[in-house]
């Protein structure tokens, strides 16, 4: 997370974009690393113990394969409607 703006960055993706450009990429405002960055962790992933925490560290799980583009996505969800239209047809 960007200290100044409180914007929320995958570390490598920041690190990548802030060294070759040496700047926010939303805000364009000067960053340095590590100075302007606070790694931010959830519950999930051992960052607390409150209802689904995991204090060993455990890593959140990946996304399935189809809900990683847009266009994936939409699939899941065209598929996810149809089902429930169906369901309520049924009752």
């Amino acid at each position: 997370m960007v200290r100044t703006s409180g914007l929320v960055f995958e570390r490598r993706l920041l690190e990548k974009a802030v060294g070759e450009t040496g700047t926010c990429p939303i805000t364009g405002e000067a960053l340095t690393l590590p100075d302007d960055v606070v790694a931010v962790r959830s519950a999930a992933a051992g960052g607390g113990s409150g209802p689904g925490g995991a204090s060993d560290g455990a890593h959140i799980a990946p996304r399935a394969p189809g809900a990683a583009s847009v266009p994936g996505l939409l699939g899941l969800l065209q598929v996810r409607t149809t089902e429930l239209e169906r369901e309520a047809l049924c009752r």
